[in-house]
């Protein structure tokens, strides 16, 4: 645990533009309590060496599974940091249930890619409560199963988590995941089985994202199935990559998503490093569906303009919500209903 630990901040101190990458590599190797052993060593010489990627969550989630003296800089210098414990604790939602039920443990499993992280506890980034509210109102088209479009499926624990979460709310689903590389996810595809997934409704290609709209294979893909009710992308969490993505399949439904549909955005905390922020694009998107300055006094005016306004912004971005980690984005329902 000391060894991984020194070498992990030998690479945070040589600024090494790989550290993330690293320290993956270095936590996947180790097993079990080692995982949490080595972070016990590291996590006061990261703070101090000002790595970048530590969230004001992870080290108090550390602080609390390693009681770090509140004199430690493990503490965050004994700043508050928001707890939370009681999202954990609480009574789960239905999505919150399933990431219980779906997460792993990145040491266990021995991959690179992360996914089963939507829950609170371990390592999880605790998006499943924040989720179960944003979607609670939620409603998919009548008359059909919903249909999920997953970018980024790692060993399928989050496939299996959404189908879970589906089957519960509304009694099943059909599921597309898209990943870069899908040999995690066959590796791993027949233990989720053996547990209660239904691989059959669930649909897998391996293609780049950045073939989306050229008419290759995923095009062919994306478009059996479409248009989709839910649209999670949870794959290279690349700033430019991220919009263009939501470019093509926000907006084409030949493609991507649905009229009343939903688009969520995970893990949108690394586009923050080197001075970059994939919020800016998100931030962009609510400025240009505020209607350009027009005051709408009627859902009859409302329907008129968005049928005649030119800008596609306006005329299908509902609304766009930040949370802790994620943004959501709602496309309005059809013109007229």
């Amino acid at each position: 645990a000391a060894a991984a630990c020194a070498e992990a901040s030998s690479a945070v101190e040589a600024g090494s533009p790989d550290f993330m990458q690293q320290r993956v590599a270095i936590w996947v190797l180790l097993a079990g309590s080692l995982l949490r052993a080595a972070k016990a060593h590291c996590i006061e010489r990261w703070i101090a060496a000002g790595m970048p990627s530590l969230s004001a969550s992870e080290v108090q989630w550390n602080a609390q599974q390693h009681a770090a003296p509140s004199s430690s800089p493990f503490r965050w210098r004994s700043w508050p940091v928001p707890s939370y414990a009681a999202a954990a604790v609480a009574a789960p939602g239905p999505l919150a249930a399933a990431a219980v039920r779906w997460s792993y443990d990145g040491a266990e499993v021995g991959e690179a890619c992360r996914g089963g992280d939507l829950g609170c506890a371990g390592e999880g980034h605790c998006y499943a409560p924040a989720l179960d509210r944003a979607l609670a109102s939620w409603i998919p088209r009548p008359l059909a199963a919903p249909r999920v479009l997953e970018l980024g499926v790692c060993a399928g624990h989050s496939l299996a988590a959404w189908q879970q979460y589906m089957r519960g709310r509304f009694g099943g689903s059909r599921i597309l995941g898209v990943d870069l590389n899908l040999s995690t996810y066959w590796r791993h595809v027949a233990a989720l089985a053996a547990r209660g997934f239904e691989a059959r409704d669930a649909d897998v290609v391996e293609a780049d994202l950045g073939s989306v709209g050229t008419g290759g294979a995923l095009d062919s893909a994306l478009a059996a199935l479409a248009p989709f009710d839910l649209i999670v992308d949870d794959a290279s969490h690349a700033d430019a990559q991220v919009a263009s993505v939501f470019e093509r399949l926000f907006f084409d439904q030949s493609l991507g998503l649905a009229p009343g549909g939903v688009y969520v955005v995970l893990d949108t905390q690394p586009s923050f490093r080197e001075g970059g922020s994939g919020l800016a694009f998100f931030k962009g998107l609510a400025d240009a569906a505020q209607w350009e300055g027009t005051t709408i006094v009627s859902a009859a005016r409302l329907e008129l303009y968005v049928a005649h306004t030119g800008s596609k912004e306006e005329a299908w971005v509902d609304s766009v919500e930040f949370h802790r980690g994620f943004v959501v984005v709602r496309k309005r329902a059809s013109h007229g209903r």
